[in-house]
């Protein structure tokens, strides 16, 4: 009986500090500061339509889209804090490598698709 308590104030606490554990991570995840994010709508498919999430308080993007090296596109978007924008690049051209570039103040970021 003693041995049966030990094991469930065991499991119990383990429970607990693992909630408590994951709870400070997800907290963590949700405070994003100054940051920014982009990435394709759907990676597997033909699409290049890709998103930028800004979490910073500039709101001035721009982007590029590049293919085989040659840039095809360019745009100057705006995006407000916490705010994402889903860009659709229709009518490609043809080619075997894009790339997306995107910038926003000094920092820069690129994605890739090979089709």
């Amino acid at each position: 009986m003693k041995n049966h308590k030990i094991i469930i104030v065991s499991t119990l606490a383990i429970v607990l500090t693992s909630f408590l554990f994951l709870s400070i991570a997800e907290n963590r995840q949700h405070r994003i500061k100054n940051g920014w994010f982009l990435y394709f709508e759907n990676p597997k498919n033909d699409s290049m339509s890709f998103v930028i999430e800004n979490y910073s308080d500039d709101k001035d993007f721009s982007w590029s889209l590049i293919v085989d090296g040659k840039k095809i596109k360019m745009e100057n978007i705006k995006i407000l804090k916490n705010d994402s924008k889903n860009v659709m690049i229709q009518g490609l051209p043809e080619g075997n490598f894009f790339e997306i570039k995107a910038d926003h103040g000094k920092e820069e970021k690129n994605i890739y698709k090979k089709l």
